[in-house]
């Protein structure tokens, strides 16, 4: 006899011939524990020995050991919560991806995570919409981050802020490097290339 189909043999040797739990095991070629498991369980059911005759090993086993409903319901991930993270400097997807597989391991894939991050953005997302006049504004974004630059004449490292200004379509960034030509802000020195314009636009806009 192999696995759960020791069952009733368990039980006859324990209320019909009284033996032990270490005798048991051995007769029936299973573990002490296997025998305590099965009596304990027995115990706890609505079943008593005799069993009725009813009662095959099919239907003793589905009695003893009931199958816990799966849940597919895996963890959701907080998406406002995504988004306010993603704002932070150095944050990207697939970090804040691998951080939920961290907590919730049954989680799901990034292939997922992704399309239901941008699915949540676009129903959620609020738009401002804007008429431009062609050349009256230009649009300054901060990476938030720096790279390092080296002087190909003296040799010399420094960190710069990465720039990119906006007319309608966006541009290629521009680097911050020193003596450059920029405006102030309240908030902060933001520095564009003037010399690549044909004419300066009538506002400037930092953005945020």
């Amino acid at each position: 006899m192999k696995g759960k189909t020791k069952l009733r043999e368990v039980f006859r040797l324990k209320f019909e011939h009284h033996l032990s739990e270490r005798k048991i095991a051995q007769s029936c070629n299973i573990s002490r524990s296997t025998v305590k498991d099965y009596l304990a369980r027995l115990s706890v059911s609505e079943l008593t020995w005799p069993l009725p005759e009813s009662i095959n090993e099919h239907t003793l086993e589905q009695q003893l050991f009931p199958v816990k409903p799966s849940s597919n319901k895996q963890a959701q991930p907080d998406w406002s919560q995504i988004h306010q993270a993603l704002r932070h400097p150095g944050m990207t997807l697939m970090r804040l991806w691998q951080e939920y597989k961290t907590c919730h391991p049954d989680g799901y894939q990034y292939s997922w995570f992704s399309d239901q991050y941008r699915s949540w953005k676009n129903q959620v997302g609020v738009v401002m919409q804007q008429n431009h006049i062609a050349g009256d504004k230009l649009f300054i974004g901060y990476a938030g981050q720096t790279m390092i630059v080296v002087d190909q004449y003296t040799g010399e490292v420094r960190q710069t802020q990465i720039l990119s200004p906006h007319w309608e379509l966006p541009s290629t960034p521009i680097l911050k490097p020193p003596g450059a030509n920029r405006f102030r802000t309240e908030s902060a020195h933001m520095y564009v290339p003037l010399t690549t314009l044909e004419a300066p636009p009538a506002h400037w806009f930092p953005i945020i």
